[in-house]
């Protein structure tokens, strides 16, 4: 049986204080795999021709990531890197869930038993703004 391929690339948007980019990516089996990216012009024209490219193929990351630098030359203001950081972690996501591995033994294994997490939702009933500042009315996440 052959390995499932590449059929779309899609960008989601969650509204924030911004518009905030969120790579899709599903294969021919119907796995998908998310990855996000900083919001900017041009992310979703970049993810549109990198789809162009890897629509077919194999999730090898490298190799795809690779074919993308070579046929979309980075903007001076780095909107390619800036599109394929989302697009990469989405295809790890995927090569995660193909192979049945944590991304971080995919990546070279686990550096660490604790991980700090920062939670910023840029607004919501969780903030309160106090003379231009914003407080947090929960606790920072931990990933034990």
């Amino acid at each position: 049986m052959s390995e499932p391929t590449i059929r779309s690339i899609r960008v989601l948007t969650v509204m924030g204080n911004f518009e905030w980019p969120i790579v899709k990516v599903e294969l021919s089996n119907g796995l998908v795999g998310y990855g996000e990216c900083h919001r900017g012009p041009g992310i979703k024209e970049v993810l549109r021709r990198a789809e162009e490219l890897i629509r077919g193929k194999e999730v090898n990351v490298e190799y795809l990531l690779r074919l993308i630098r070579k046929h979309i030359p980075n903007s001076e203001w780095g909107v390619v890197n800036n599109a394929i950081s989302g697009l990469e972690t989405a295809l790890w996501d995927l090569k995660g869930k193909l192979t049945g591995l944590p991304v971080y033994e995919l990546l070279g294994g686990r550096v660490r038993d604790r991980v700090a997490v920062y939670a910023d939702l840029h607004a919501g009933a969780g903030i309160t703004e106090t003379g231009g500042r914003r407080w947090l009315s929960w606790p920072v996440l931990r990933l034990l």
